[in-house]
């Protein structure tokens, strides 16, 4: 697949003094706290080298990197590599994010992801993308948005 026919893939913030920022992905993308890594939140939570998301025919596809806390997709942890949708919620540590793929159609079922599906009218409206230098800052302030966001136990 070339460039002019790769849909445009990002994650919108879902939460938070941001929400509603996006940030363009291009694939792979690393999200962990390793120097790296494409998105590094300063977040304990989050491990060295969390998940990824890649290209797999075509498709995005998100993987977990055997991480500590786990990677949730839409409210669930991610056991196996999982195709993404336009709508799926994303959780690394205390961020949450919403998957936005330009041109894809509203998800309305599961399809062939392992996880539960978003109830129908979630939707994230488009807004501005966010800059490199306010994700910076989103990611600086890790640990600050710890608190009072639920957390997931640790697990293995």
């Amino acid at each position: 697949m070339n460039s002019t026919t790769k849909p445009a893939l990002s994650l919108v913030v879902a939460s938070g003094p941001h929400e509603g920022r996006a940030i363009p992905l291009v694939l792979p993308f690393v999200i962990g706290r390793a120097a790296g890594c494409h998105l590094r939140p300063a977040s304990a939570l989050v491990s060295h080298e969390h998940c990824v998301i890649e290209n797999r025919d075509g498709r995005a596809v998100i993987r977990d990197l055997r991480s500590t806390n786990g990677t949730f997709l839409n409210d669930d942890l991610l056991l196996a590599d999982c195709p993404l949708n336009d709508g799926d919620e994303v959780q690394v540590g205390p961020l949450r994010f919403i998957v936005r793929i330009e041109g894809a159609p509203q998800r309305r079922s599961g399809g062939d992801t392992v996880v539960a599906v978003r109830a129908e009218g979630e939707t994230v409206t488009d807004r501005d993308h966010m800059t490199e230098d306010e994700a910076a800052r989103l990611l600086s302030e890790g640990d600050a948005a710890d608190e009072g966001t639920e957390e997931h136990p640790p697990v293995g």
